[in-house]
């Protein structure tokens, strides 16, 4: 387990490697025996709300897996019988809806004359709030006839970075050619880049951020580096790119059911054969649908940066808590119960969040990119309604001091950038319904 980016699907993948080649071996009489490895993955099963049983998943494995079907009682002895290794990836929103999933992997590694052997790979905020997962974990673990090992991936140190910012030159065209001095003079200076301030560095702990990030590096995208907020954006988009690709996310499920048949009514009134109106409607909703994504990203992150007036640190904040925030908190429009789950489940599958220190905790993986997201659903709240001073007491919330922080930095850069934006929060700090404390936030900003 570890957080989105850290490197799980490739350990995954290094690991399926090396089972492969033993089965090569074998072939050939180098070994006497070896377990084939089967992945189970997200692009290669299609849409995860398709598959409503364990046998539908098997189904869709062998669709894309093996070249002749068999049935699925054998297709389960070759696996009970240590003929194959069975690997999840990504498949945390299959976890979510299934019940019959853990108690049949559970069946066979219980069952003393199993040879089964299953690899499951999940993000740790997944770890942290799926309940039937956890149930799933603690029973093994309970069972002195199981063996199970949990492992976290671990975040990358400057050493690591710098071991992968060379091996990356090393197959850079450019730099193929060049000599040992050069290519370090090069490296010196993207590690300068990539640790020379907090947010930096703190974000390419990451592998997949500093994948990005060096990249940009060489694509002599160094602005998109240099700028707190330019890196912080790239950062979000790239990973929510990636996960919505891995997960065939449906972006409906984050559109009002309202605001889809007004999307859907609009591009019928629209000239165009049915096949274009509808190319057109996808494409709209896709674009509400990522725009509803980050809104409910960043009124989650404002709740759970400065919607306390304790200031918890992020990891001590119960997953019965996150539950409570990651409904809209400040959306003007109402939502029922039904609604409320979808965006919950659905906002659950991108991972920004992670496990925390505590039993049973979890909160955004990057302090840095909470705050980013909460200013930017703070400025959009201020410029919704810039004359209404509840707005403005949401704005700032209830966490004094916030100086030295993204959230700051970025509310001040943008008033500063918008002159009436700006009159209005002087207006409001002379209202008798802010706090001292808000009144004093409010004029920092």
């Amino acid at each position: 387990c570890g957080p989105a980016g850290v490197g799980k699907s490739v350990l995954a993948t290094a690991l399926i490697d090396q089972l492969q080649r033993d089965v090569n071996n074998a072939k050939q009489g180098v070994d006497r025996f070896a377990a084939r490895p089967l992945l189970f993955e997200p692009s290669e099963l299609g849409s995860q709300d398709e598959i409503v049983s364990v046998d539908g998943l098997i189904q869709k494995i062998q669709d894309a897996k093996v070249a002749s079907r068999v049935p699925s009682d054998a297709f389960h002895w070759l696996h009970d019988h240590g003929l194959t290794i069975w690997f999840f990836d990504g498949l945390d929103e299959f976890y979510r809806q299934q019940t019959d999933f853990f108690q049949m992997l559970s069946d066979k590694l219980k069952n003393p004359k199993s040879r089964a052997q299953v690899v499951i790979c999940t993000r740790d905020s997944i770890l942290a709030s799926g309940e039937q997962l956890q149930r799933f974990l603690a029973d093994q673990m309970a069972d002195p006839n199981v063996e199970v090992d949990l492992f976290e991936v671990r975040r990358w140190a400057a050493d690591t970075k710098r071991a992968f910012v060379e091996r990356t030159l090393s197959a850079v065209g450019r730099f193929k050619d060049a000599s040992e001095d050069e290519r370090a003079a090069e490296a010196d200076r993207i590690m300068a880049a990539l640790e020379g301030a907090n947010h930096q560095r703190e974000l390419t702990d990451l592998p997949f951020y500093c994948r990005v990030f060096v990249e940009a590096l060489l694509e002599g995208q160094a602005s998109d580096v240099d700028d707190e907020f330019a890196l912080l954006q790239r950062a979000i988009d790239t990973l929510i790119d990636r996960e919505a690709d891995k997960l065939k996310v449906d972006w409906t499920a984050f559109v009002t059911p309202q605001d889809a048949i007004a999307a859907r009514t609009a591009m019928e009134a629209q000239s165009g054969g049915r096949a274009e109106r509808e190319a057109k409607a996808q494409a709209l909703l896709k674009q509400m649908g990522r725009e509803g994504l980050e809104q409910l990203l960043g009124s989650a992150a404002h709740f759970y940066r400065f919607g306390q007036n304790d200031a918890r640190a992020m990891n001590e904040i119960s997953v019965e808590e996150w539950r409570e925030a990651l409904t809209p908190l400040y959306i003007d429009y109402e939502l029922d119960e039904a609604t409320q789950a979808r965006y919950e489940s659905a906002l659950l599958q991108f991972p920004f969040f992670g496990r925390g220190d505590a039993e049973g905790s979890m909160g955004f993986i990057h302090e840095l990119v909470a705050d980013y997201l909460a200013a930017k659903f703070a400025l959009a709240l201020a410029e919704e309604k810039p004359k209404a001073v509840e707005r403005w007491r949401l704005v700032v919330g209830a966490r004094h001091p916030i100086e030295n922080t993204v959230f700051y930095r970025f509310l001040r850069s943008a008033l500063l950038a918008k002159p009436e934006l700006r009159a209005a929060a002087v207006e409001a700090c002379a209202n008798p319904r802010l706090s001292a404390e808000q009144k004093a936030t409010l004029t920092a900003l």
